[in-house]
């Protein structure tokens, strides 16, 4: 279990208004909601810092974590944002996977990876042994925005086939191109800023 504190929240606060937040998820082991944050996703283990409040939203906050990710920090998020569970052997290749029930059907999905931007398995459809990552779901939909969409809406089938059935008109597609270049410069100047 990780080391949640109570006291001196206003630091937690004041660096989530810093940084971004990167998903909201019920974490079953504390029994209530955590919002994670960080500066930039993905989160490189030992050096990035990362905040996890824990509470039904930053008015109410009963208590926090913020220190740097590591492996006890992302088995924890893995744990408490998966649907069902996979074994990885020592390279990282998938052993066994035990898919979980959602409204629909029994997947395995884990948000964590998918919001962490991580290149970790974050679904396996109910039907098929294909394993998708964060990447497989942008390079499909183009749009970060898109590639959320579908990830949280599939809950049995292929994402290439819930992908083909969504109708985005027009306008909504231009608005969304200009979002993603301002989304792209943003990463550039971070990547500035970090390099001064």
């Amino acid at each position: 279990m990780i080391d949640f504190k109570k006291e001196h929240i206003e630091h937690a606060l004041r660096y989530a208004k810093r940084t971004n937040k990167v998903f909201k998820t019920f974490a079953e082991e504390l029994g209530k909601p955590i919002t994670v944050y960080a500066s930039s996703v993905p989160l490189q283990m030992g050096e990035d810092r990362i905040c996890i409040l824990a509470g039904h939203d930053n008015e109410h906050i009963e208590s926090y974590y913020l220190g740097n990710y590591d492996l006890k920090i992302k088995n924890f998020l893995d744990r408490n944002s998966s649907i069902g569970e996979i074994k990885l052997d020592i390279d990282g290749e998938l052993l066994d996977v035990t898919r979980g029930g959602t409204e629909q059907g029994f997947v395995y999905k884990n948000e964590w990876a998918f919001y962490s931007h991580s290149d970790e398995i974050c679904y396996i459809p109910e039907l098929g042994d294909e394993l998708y990552r964060y990447q497989d779901f942008l390079k499909l939909c183009e749009f970060e925005e898109f590639a959320e969409d579908v990830f949280d809406a599939v809950d049995w089938q292929f994402p290439e086939t819930y992908w083909d059935e969504m109708d985005y008109d027009e306008v909504f597609l231009e608005k969304l191109k200009k979002k993603q270049e301002e989304q792209k410069k943003k990463i550039k100047d971070r990547a500035y800023e970090k390099s001064l």
